[in-house]
């Protein structure tokens, strides 16, 4: 890991025409007449280092969303530092809302134990673009998508929208949803 700023001096001598003659064998015609005798010249290179980051934190690590049996949405708020162009990840537990008793609801064809849902992800940022994903497709992969700006210290919105195929019977329908956010902007092969 570097976080270190590096430092890089050299230094010559200029020995005049003797020295030059000594040190490399032959003579140069050019000779910088500004150059006194005995002077130092210094070059000096300066190397800096920013360590990347991208964090999102929610208030709180479980939602209730209000789920209806009819079409509806739900936003979730969340703040985000990033100092990268942002990628975002996000992968699906059950690929759906999933009902609690799922496997017990077999029985009921007229009902739905899984409602699908959609979800994109949105950051306040000009030029900031959406990665939306349907809630199957995140299921066995994760969906990738980029932003395509570089967030800094902002807020974003996961914004949840369904509408069931079929009736929903009573119960808690749930799913559990893994974001992860990284920058994919200039490391270099640096952490």
């Amino acid at each position: 890991m570097k976080n270190l700023s590096v430092l890089a001096i050299s230094a010559s001598i200029k020995l005049g025409l003797l020295g030059t003659l000594l040190v490399f064998g032959s003579a140069n015609a050019n000779i910088n007449s500004q150059n006194v005798a005995g002077s130092t010249t210094i070059e000096l290179g300066i190397e800096g280092f920013i360590k990347p980051h991208c964090i999102i934190e929610f208030d709180s690590s479980r939602s209730n969303i209000p789920l209806t049996a009819k079409a509806g949405q739900y936003t979730q708020s969340f703040e985000v530092d990033c100092n990268q162009h942002l990628s975002v990840e996000m992968q699906s537990l059950n690929g759906a809302f999933l009902h609690e008793n799922s496997k017990l609801l077999i029985q009921s064809p007229e009902f739905t134990d899984r409602v699908n849902y959609q979800v994109d992800f949105a950051v306040s940022a000009p030029g900031a673009s959406v990665v939306s994903a349907r809630s199957q497709d995140m299921f066995e992969n994760p969906v990738v998508g980029s932003i395509g700006v570089i967030p800094f210290k902002t807020k974003g919105n996961l914004h949840f929208s369904w509408s069931p195929d079929k009736p929903l019977i009573a119960g808690e329908y749930g799913d559990v949803i893994e974001i992860r956010v990284t920058g994919d902007g200039g490391m270099n092969g640096r952490s």
